[in-house]
C-alpha cells in the first residue's frame, strides 16, 4: 500500500513537472497561473501544493532537472573519451541533442533567463549553474593540459568562452532554427577555440 502511494505521488509530481513545462513554454512564467498548471496536469491545487510550495519552486525544479540530465551526459562522455580534447569535442554533440530533444521546450530556456533578470532567487539559482559550468570546464581544461591533449593558456578564460559560445548557439537556434547546422557549428567552433 505504501509503495503504491509513493508511486502515485511520483506520477503526480511528474505530471505537474510536465504540465509546468508546457504552460511556462506556452505563456511564460508570469502569465501562467497555478490553476492553469493544475488543469493541464489534471490535478487539484491541493495536489500541486502537496508537491511544490510555490510556482517558483516548480520553475526552479524544471531548470535543475534539465541541467542535471545534461550533467550526467557530460560526465558519461568524459568517462568514455580517450582524453579531454576528445571529451570537449564530443560534448559539442550535446548542443545538437539539447536542441533536438527539447525543441518544444526551448522557449522555456529563454523564460529561465527572462525570469532570472527579474527575480533574485531565480537569478541566484541560474547564475550558480553558469558558475558551476565555468568551474567544470576550467577543471577539464586543466586536466587536458596536464595530460598533454590541450595547449597551455588561461583555463578560466577558455571556460568562459566555452560556456558563452554554447549559450549563444542555443539562443541563435531559438531565433533562427534553419540558420545552420548548429551541431556542426558547435563542433567547428570548439575545435577552433581549442586549437588557438
Amino acid at each position: 500500500m505504501e509503495k503504491r502511494l509513493k508511486e502515485k505521488g511520483e506520477e503526480t509530481r511528474n505530471r505537474i513537472l510536465k504540465a509546468g513545462s508546457i504552460c511556462f513554454s506556452r505563456k511564460g512564467y508570469d502569465a501562467t497561473s497555478v490553476e492553469e498548471i493544475c488543469k493541464e496536469a489534471g490535478i487539484s491545487k491541493g495536489g500541486f501544493f502537496h508537491h511544490f510550495p510555490t510556482k517558483q519552486a516548480l520553475f526552479l525544479e524544471l531548470l535543475n532537472n534539465w541541467l542535471s540530465e545534461l550533467d550526467k551526459e557530460m560526465d558519461r562522455i568524459t568517462s568514455v573519451s580517450e582524453n579531454i580534447y576528445d571529451s570537449l569535442i564530443k560534448m559539442t554533440g550535446l548542443i545538437k541533442k539539447v536542441l533536438e530533444d527539447s525543441y518544444g521546450q526551448l522557449p522555456l530556456f529563454l523564460e529561465f533567463w527572462m525570469k532570472a533578470s527579474k527575480d533574485k532567487e531565480i537569478w541566484e539559482q541560474t547564475i550558480s549553474h553558469f558558475k558551476r559550468y565555468r568551474e567544470y570546464f576550467s577543471e577539464l581544461i586543466e586536466r587536458g593540459r596536464r595530460e598533454g591533449s590541450l595547449k597551455e593558456g588561461d583555463s578560466k578564460l577558455l571556460s568562459h568562452i566555452i560556456v558563452s559560445f554554447s549559450v549563444g548557439l542555443i539562443l541563435q537556434e531559438l531565433l533562427d532554427p534553419s540558420g545552420g547546422d548548429w551541431g556542426e557549428i558547435a563542433k567547428g567552433g570548439i575545435q577552433l577555440v581549442l586549437k588557438s
